[in-house]
């Protein structure tokens, strides 16, 4: 299996995540061209860049919470993590709160 290179920080719950998973560049530059994200360098690694959501992506986080709650319901395969789902059905105001302040 081929080594999978950590290349993009992200926040969540104003403590970084790394994503090992490489999206399409092309995707990347949609997103930051709509502008709903912003790339910034990476404090200590020039090859690597962290991306943080604008305004405008913040305001996306109730749609997406949604989408996460639907997917739970409809698809017992989903990949939604069972410690946000349950957090998002007992406390879905307070979750978007947290997700949408920034670090």
């Amino acid at each position: 299996m081929p080594e999978t290179r950590s290349w993009l920080v992200m926040s969540r719950f104003a403590s970084p995540v790394v994503l090992t998973t490489r999206p399409p560049p092309d995707r990347l530059a949609r997103l930051e061209a709509e502008g709903f994200i912003e790339k910034h360098p990476h404090p200590d690694d020039q090859r690597r860049s962290i991306y943080t959501l604008t305004e405008r992506g913040l305001g996306l986080i109730p749609v997406l919470v949604e989408m996460i709650l639907w997917s739970a319901r409809e698809d017992p395969d989903t990949g939604a993590e069972e410690a946000f789902v349950r957090e998002a059905m007992h406390d879905r105001e307070g979750l978007i709160q947290r997700l949408q302040r920034r670090p």
